[in-house]
């Protein structure tokens, strides 16, 4: 783990907002920031839709059809890796495999996980508010938004890092999370 963190485990932060909120992109934005300053960070997203891994016919996609639990494909740039389960496994087991040897994780998606979380909101989308301000790290909106948590605009990502860094890297979050994986 790099020096930026305070202890040997890794930081995980929600990214959380309704379809079209700007999730991907706050959370694309917070994965440039803290490359840039000597973080390793990961990203876990879910989906409620279905994952398209590979074009059909390749070789890896004739491996799942043919019943394999599990297909890597491994080159030069990179790993991925799809792992068939009859059960959606709970996140935790997620975040137990994700998180070896980088300083924060952030799970875009998850809505109710109890892990500190940021909301995005954007007045366009509208909806109700997921998580109530006791709750959320920050609040990412376009609406002037009376909140008892602190509230940013998409463009302020270094005072969202700062969130982020403070409360989740150095472990100042006020709220007792479960973290069994921990």
């Amino acid at each position: 783990m790099s020096e930026k963190a305070r202890d040997s485990s890794c930081g995980v932060v929600g990214v959380v907002g309704w379809h079209n909120s700007g999730k991907t992109t706050l959370v694309e934005q917070l994965v440039r920031y803290g490359k840039e300053r000597g973080y390793r960070v990961a990203v876990l997203k879910h989906t409620r839709g279905t994952i398209d891994l590979d074009r059909p016919g390749s070789d890896t996609s004739r491996l799942m059809v043919a019943g394999a639990d599990s297909v890597a494909i491994a080159g030069p740039e990179g790993m991925a890796t799809w792992q068939n389960w009859q059960i959606e496994p709970a996140l935790e087991h997620l975040l137990e495999r994700m998180t070896a040897g980088v300083d924060l994780l952030i799970v875009e998606g998850y809505k109710h996980a109890e892990i500190p979380r940021i909301e995005v909101r954007r007045a366009a989308v509208g909806g109700e508010r997921i998580v109530t301000d006791s709750e959320l790290l920050a609040l990412v909106t376009d609406e002037g938004v009376p909140a008892a948590c602190p509230v940013y605009r998409s463009e302020q990502v270094d005072k969202v890092w700062c969130e982020i860094e403070r409360k989740v890297l150095r472990r100042e979050w006020r709220k007792p999370i479960h973290r069994p994986f921990a």
